[in-house]
């Protein structure tokens, strides 16, 4: 995944403080096609790489597609996951969406992609946030 293809530039955004690198696999495959030993080859070795380029394991997983099953959390679990989470926003690809409908609310968890419209993704992300009366924060501080 992005992060270990580009450790530098994941250095430059894990600075900025409550920012971290956390798990979405190695390959980016639904798990749910996996078997239980290769959903957990999936998830530990992106955390063993993670470790290796950034100096902490990740504790926070999201399943590609936010596909999972009975064995993804388990061997979420095998790999020293504390938290699986889903989505309930994306702000990908030019795109707004806000699964629930409405405003962004309290608690919603945004996510985005590290895609060439990444930066406008972010403007319309934290545009949604003040429309909102919001203050984005890092998910991982209130996970744990």
């Amino acid at each position: 995944m992005p992060a270990g293809t580009d450790p530098d530039y994941f250095r430059q955004v894990t600075a900025v403080p409550g920012s971290s690198i956390q798990d979405h696999t190695v390959s980016h495959r639904d798990l749910t096609t996996l078997s239980a030993a290769e959903q957990q080859a999936e998830i530990c070795s992106a955390r063993d790489t993670e470790q290796r380029l950034y100096g902490t394991a990740p504790t926070v997983f999201r399943p590609p597609y936010f596909s999972d099953d009975a064995d993804t959390l388990q061997a979420a679990a095998n790999c020293g996951i504390r938290t699986v989470v889903t989505a309930t926003a994306d702000f990908s690809f030019g795109a707004a969406n806000i699964y629930h409908g409405g405003l962004l609310q309290p608690g919603d968890v945004v996510i985005m992609h590290f895609t060439d419209t990444l930066a406008d993704d972010l403007r319309r992300a934290l545009a949604a946030a003040d429309a909102a009366g919001l203050k984005p924060a890092g998910l991982v501080d209130h996970l744990h």
